[in-house]
């Protein structure tokens, strides 16, 4: 892989930028710490994953969440931004939306349209390239503008809270023991 614009400072608020261009071939992304913005910035590249073949276009947009990993053939070679977001900036923009920081995450979705996002990423990566003139402010705001948007529109699903209190387990489990020669029911 190679970064079209190596070198040139990062912001440290949370937030990674980078335009990558790959070579045609196998593409293997590893689970990241980070979540990961994908945006399709070169000439139209056909691929193949397990699932399907595609056809990316530029402003074609995958969203991978922290951990998520993926892997597809690419037939040409193809430029994309990328855009890393930590946990903590995630973190920071739910709290911002008043949201528990703890259970918001961002769900998987590959080959969307973002415009309304679209000129924020790349409005960072200008940013970058220049070598951040604004200073962190600016790029820190985007940053999290971005974030919100992404809480926003492709939120993971919630995860149930809680389950029984110790005691009502407890209550439950000591129930089944003491009837274990029965067929116990729900109620």
């Amino acid at each position: 892989m190679e970064i079209t614009h190596p070198g040139a400072p990062q912001p440290p608020n949370g937030l990674q930028v980078s335009l990558e261009t790959r070579p045609p071939g196998k593409v293997e992304l590893k689970p990241g710490v980070d979540h990961r913005l994908r945006i399709h910035a070169g000439e139209p590249m056909r691929g193949a994953c397990p699932a399907q073949g595609f056809v990316y276009t530029q402003g074609d947009v995958d969203l991978f969440p922290a951990g998520m990993e993926d892997a597809w053939d690419a037939r040409e070679p193809s430029t994309a931004l990328m855009l890393s977001l930590s946990p903590a900036l995630l973190r920071r923009a739910a709290q911002e939306l008043g949201l528990d920081p703890e259970r918001t995450g961002l769900a998987p979705r590959h080959m969307f349209r973002d415009p309304q996002n679209e000129p924020n990423a790349w409005a960072l990566e200008a940013d970058r390239r220049a070598g951040h003139p604004a200073g962190r402010p600016y790029a820190e705001s985007l940053g999290l503008a971005l974030a919100l948007h992404l809480i926003g529109r492709y939120p993971e699903a919630q995860r149930p809270r809680g389950g029984l209190t110790r005691r009502q387990l407890e209550r439950v489990t000591d129930h089944i023991e003491a009837h274990l020669r029965q067929d116990p029911s729900l109620p």
